[in-house]
């Protein structure tokens, strides 16, 4: 239980009425774990003060300390520091308690758009879309000339599979700044409704860019987009061999990561490296649906069917959607096969 709670509980199951008082403290504020100095030392004591945030709080402690800012001064310029236990709690998977680091942090600053998108994509990632989407529109509202939230909220008509929608606030995002990202996932929804030359063309624009130039995945991107157009298809190799060379090292300095060499066994089987591909699918020990399925179409693309059939059947087992296996092109020849309509009838809806 941290302070506020112990100190919260503690008024809430004590005495009330006439003879009760209430007795400030030195800095001015009602309740001890409350007060800027109690505040600041719980922050820095429990780690979640980033270098910067400590630089920040400590300023806007001594300027409160000298009587230029009031507590909701301090407040403010301590707002990071809510934000960082929120990220923390997170990445620990404490989903409730970074709600509630977050909600605190917005009620210091409702204008603060990155507070509604880390909100967002907290909810996001519980798969709570329309709670998502109206913080997303929350941040819009507050930076209407800020391409983020539209971003994010493309990302919702995504997951609902809205790609039209996505298409148009996608659109909207790339006038007011354009991006790799914004870019690669303007492809995406290209890809998704088979518009592959565009899709090709927005993951070049990305690949314009120094970050999108780094990523494997914008390179794999671009590859699967031209395995997809008949004249451009001899040229997916090369792009698979360029997400490879960024891939490679980061397998071998993350060889534990079995998603990681899923992903690298793909990008080979489509670069024509059969006998790589082999090798790393046989190392790789699947636990989780997206690896199960990566390496099923790896399989397919390799001309292993029985394998392809296995793995896909695992995914499926392991809750990937069966909705992305029939949109996936690499398993077109695949569900023509009758083994993998009995396969689908025993995975259900």
């Amino acid at each position: 239980m941290t302070l506020h709670a112990q100190l919260t509980q503690e008024i809430r199951q004590g005495p009330s009425g006439p003879k009760v008082g209430a007795f400030f403290d030195l800095d001015q504020t009602l309740l001890a774990g409350f007060s800027a100095t109690a505040f600041f030392r719980e922050r820095v004591v429990s780690g979640s003060v980033s270098p910067r945030e400590l630089f920040h709080s400590a300023v806007g402690a001594l300027s409160f300390g000298l009587g230029r800012t009031g507590f909701s001064g301090f407040m403010a310029a301590s707002t990071a520091a809510y934000r960082g236990l929120a990220e923390i709690e997170l990445k620990a998977g404490r989903l409730d308690e970074a709600e509630v680091a977050f909600r605190r942090a917005l009620e210091i600053r409702p204008d603060d758009r990155e507070l509604y998108e880390f909100l967002g994509t907290l909810y996001f990632r519980a798969g709570r879309l329309d709670e998502a989407e109206a913080l997303f529109r929350d941040s819009i509202r507050v930076a209407p000339d800020s391409a983020q939230g539209y971003r994010n909220l493309a990302g919702i008509h995504i997951a609902r599979g809205e790609l039209e929608e996505a298409s148009k606030v996608l659109a909207r995002a790339l006038k007011i700044q354009p991006t790799a990202t914004l870019y690669l996932n303007q492809g995406t929804v290209f890809f998704f409704q088979g518009l592959y030359p565009q899709a090709a063309a927005a993951y070049e624009s990305a690949l314009g860019f120094p970050y999108g130039a780094n990523l494997h995945s914008a390179w794999a991107n671009l590859g699967d987009a031209w395995r997809q157009i008949p004249h451009r298809w001899h040229q997916a190799p090369e792009a698979f061999r360029e997400a490879i060379r960024l891939l490679a090292p980061e397998v071998e300095r993350k060889s534990d990561k079995s998603w990681l060499r899923s992903q690298l066994a793909l990008y080979r089987a489509k670069a024509g490296q059969k006998e790589e591909a082999l090798r790393d699918v046989d190392a790789v020990r699947p636990g989780d649906a997206r690896t199960s399925f990566r390496l099923a179409v790896a399989c397919e693309v390799l001309g292993e069917r029985e394998r392809a059939l296995a793995f896909l059947a695992q995914a499926l087992a392991e809750g990937f959607r069966p909705s992305e296996v029939e949109r996936e092109p690499e398993l077109l020849a695949l569900r023509s096969d009758p083994r993998y309509h009995r396969l689908r009838a025993s995975a259900g809806p």
